[in-house]
């Protein structure tokens, strides 16, 4: 992968194609950007990491997993691993927040 945007990434960026409105749209904003002899506009990856705040999520989410948060509420849901439950079938309350009722859950007291 290039240190630099592609152009469909530029494109995504500013939702320009023509590049005189991608500098355009760059210098409104006041991004760091070069222009090649050839005209290609060159926007480093990481600074638009940063930009957008995107940059250290990782290390976010290392640094809150060593404090004792459960990384698992960081992932997206299609990268979480499944939750083991009770083999015994207890029927156990969990500890965990997302498995408890909704406070607004209507019961039926009848």
């Amino acid at each position: 992968m290039s240190v630099y945007l592609t152009p469909e990434e530029l494109f995504r960026l500013t939702g320009y194609k023509q590049r005189a409105r991608q500098r355009q749209w760059l210098r409104a904003r006041e991004w760091a950007y070069e222009v090649t002899a050839q005209g290609e506009i060159r926007v480093l990856r990481a600074y638009r990491d940063q930009r957008l705040g995107v940059a250290g999520i990782a290390k976010t989410i290392e640094n809150a997993s060593a404090a004792g948060f459960n990384a698992f509420y960081f992932q997206k849901p299609s990268e979480r691993a499944p939750v083991p439950r009770s083999a015994s079938g207890s029927g156990q309350a969990s500890d965990d927040p997302m498995d408890q009722p909704d406070r607004d859950q209507h019961i039926d007291r009848a």
